[in-house]
């Protein structure tokens, strides 16, 4: 954990199809110093990932298109092939305990439901890392 306890230098890859979602999560993450790489869907997702190899995710679950559990069982994937694990944090208005196992079993570490307290993401991020 940093000295000063806060997310200096992480950077976060933040995946939600809703602009104003993601918005606000840079907000917050910047705010605690991290450096926030935002994306819509997950083939920007993906592409982000790759090219700039996050210390954290933090994913949506229902987006169009693909998932979250399409993202994070891809991640996974490229993950087993480098060789590490990147923590991941769904985010997601699915609030039901078989949700949250769901979520858990496909790959997360976290789950949070919206609507989010900005307090609780940045404790999940510290938990994921610690």
């Amino acid at each position: 954990m940093r000295t000063n306890d806060r997310l200096s230098d992480l950077r976060i890859l933040v995946v939600d199809d809703d602009r104003d979602t993601r918005e606000m999560l840079r907000f917050i993450l910047e705010q605690d110093a991290a450096q926030v790489i935002a994306a819509s869907s997950v083939a920007e997702a993906l592409e982000r990932y790759k090219s700039s190899r996050p210390d954290v995710i933090v994913a949506d679950i229902a987006m169009p298109e693909y998932n979250g559990y399409a993202l994070i069982a891809q991640i996974r994937a490229h993950d087993k092939e480098l060789g590490r694990s990147t923590p991941a944090i769904a985010l997601t208005a699915y609030t039901s305990p078989a949700d949250e196992a769901t979520a858990l079993a496909a790959g997360f570490q976290k789950y949070l439901s919206k609507p989010f307290e900005p307090a609780k993401i940045i404790e999940a991020i510290r938990s994921t890392l610690a």
